[in-house]
């Protein structure tokens, strides 16, 4: 505990404030520190949207705060975490920091690691303020703010309003350092932001960066404004720093469970991931299968005899071609390869003794989870073969994405055709049968077939099930 300092709860993790040479600080400190003992420094508005800094403390950094508020990123500003900085390092702290900017807070994180680029391992800004003259002054398409302006003149000292809009030590002037030093950017924007426009900021930054040939990534939120920043789910933000600072495992092969909880998942009201895996469980006791399907909410539509599941549009189809009882599905709406993977591997599903095994998982894993298509395809081949270790006598029918997306050109489209070619080139073994089933749904155009998707074009109609049943059974053949 640093001396004289208070302790607090920050969602549930340990935090301490305290004063350093005269400056009012904090450190959130993990459960658990990460090898190294890396941080996140964050820059203004210390608490707002904290989900992004929650998940790096569950994941062992350390969140640290200087105040220099009202200092719009002046030399005060950056000469305060200057000496700061020193604090940290003398405790043991990671020699690069992770620098994370909220509006005006893109003032100090630009300035200061312009200063120090080498003490930077990334940036992440949001709805960051890159230019003076755009906020607070309000020169462009920002009303600005008339009592920021005056604060910001007096503590940069210009004589007027025309020295600063002159004045060449913006973010924006700083992209070359930045690009030099080669630290990772990531900014996160709302695109309907009229407080701090994205055209005369973040866009302005983008371009230039990567006229430099350097590593910048923009997540645009439509129709969003200055307000709320970051993502309900910060997913792709933990992601870009972890990446950055060399912590990232894929986590498409990571077992873990799943958390979810919702109405609109096909299940009994009132359930969620956990009890729905218990009925997967309960439903295979004292049965001995011909077919067991794992999966998605893809694969829960087949239905089967599962009690909690209420949306089963596949399940006269499979019935029909396989017969009532001698197949179950074992699908969990919202499931990624993650989850999957921690299901076969925690879970007794081998007690019915299936004759052929079918794994279709993934799609969850690029439009929920943000996961690029290399690192779905890696989950994907982990549950695979962890479905060869538990189902020892069973043959394993790998089922590829199905074709997502109405557009035949449509990112998701291409990142399951990118998924397909790396799953054709894996050796599996005789054990193994791959499938590519983009055909069953395509015309000669790549277009869907009509009738096969629901509105989605991702989950499947009562004759998209159809489909699927004829050509398993022929497979089965």
């Amino acid at each position: 505990m640093p001396e004289g300092a208070t302790a607090f709860c920050f969602h549930g993790f340990r935090g301490y404030d305290f004063r350093s040479e005269g400056t009012d600080c904090k450190v959130v400190c993990p459960a658990r520190e990460a090898e190294g003992r890396p941080w996140v420094w964050r820059a203004r508005f210390w608490g707002h949207e904290p989900q992004t800094d929650i998940d790096l403390l569950e994941k062992g950094f350390h969140i640290v705060y200087c105040d220099v508020a009202d200092l719009y990123g002046s030399d005060k500003a950056t000469e305060r975490w200057d000496r700061f900085y020193r604090y940290l390092r003398k405790h043991g702290f990671h020699r690069k920091a992770v620098l994370e900017g909220m509006s005006r807070g893109g003032l100090i994180v630009y300035n200061w690691a312009a200063k120090n680029p080498d003490k930077v391992a990334c940036i992440y800004a949001d709805a960051p303020v890159m230019d003076i003259t755009s906020w607070p002054m309000g020169k462009g398409t920002s009303e600005g703010s008339a009592e920021d302006t005056r604060r910001m003149m007096e503590v940069y000292g210009f004589g007027s309003e025309q020295e600063a809009a002159e004045w060449k030590g913006n973010p924006l002037d700083h992209a070359g350092r930045i690009a030099r030093a080669g630290i990772p950017v990531l900014h996160v924007v709302g695109d309907a932001d009229t407080v701090v426009p994205v055209a005369e900021n973040t866009a302005v930054f983008e371009a230039e960066m990567k006229r430099l040939g350097a590593p910048v990534k923009v997540i645009h939120k439509p129709g969003i404004g200055h307000h709320p920043h970051s993502l309900n789910n910060p997913e792709p933000i933990v992601k870009f720093i972890l990446q950055a600072t060399g912590r990232y495992g894929n986590p498409c092969t990571q077992a873990v469970p799943g958390n979810e909880f919702r109405s609109a998942a096909g299940w009994k009201e009132g359930s969620e991931w956990h009890t729905v895996e218990r009925d997967i469980e309960e439903s295979l006791q004292g049965r001995q299968l011909k077919l067991l399907l794992l999966g998605n909410s893809i694969t829960q539509g087949w239905g089967g005899q599962r009690k909690l599941v209420t949306w089963k549009p596949g399940k006269a189809a499979m019935d029909r071609v396989l017969g009532e009882g001698c197949w179950e599905s074992a699908g969990i709406s919202g499931d990624r390869t993650q989850n999957l993977l921690w299901r076969i591997r925690n879970g007794n599903y081998n007690c019915c003794r299936p004759e052929y095994v079918v794994v279709a998982i993934g799609i969850n894993n690029l439009v929920v989870g943000g996961d690029s298509a290399d690192e779905t395809a890696e989950g994907i081949v982990a549950v695979t073969e962890e479905a060869c270790r538990q189902f020892p006598d069973s043959k394993i029918i790998l089922l590829g994405l199905f074709p997502s997306g109405k557009e035949k050109d449509s990112g998701v489209r291409r990142q399951c055709d990118r998924i397909h070619k790396v799953l054709a080139a894996r050796k599996f073994g005789k054990k193994v049968t791959y499938v590519n089933p983009s055909q069953w749904f395509l015309d000669n155009q790549g277009t869907i077939r009509e009738g096969l998707y629901g509105g989605d074009y991702i989950h499947l109609t009562e004759k998209g099930y159809e489909c699927v049943a004829e050509h398993l059974k022929e497979l089965i053949r």
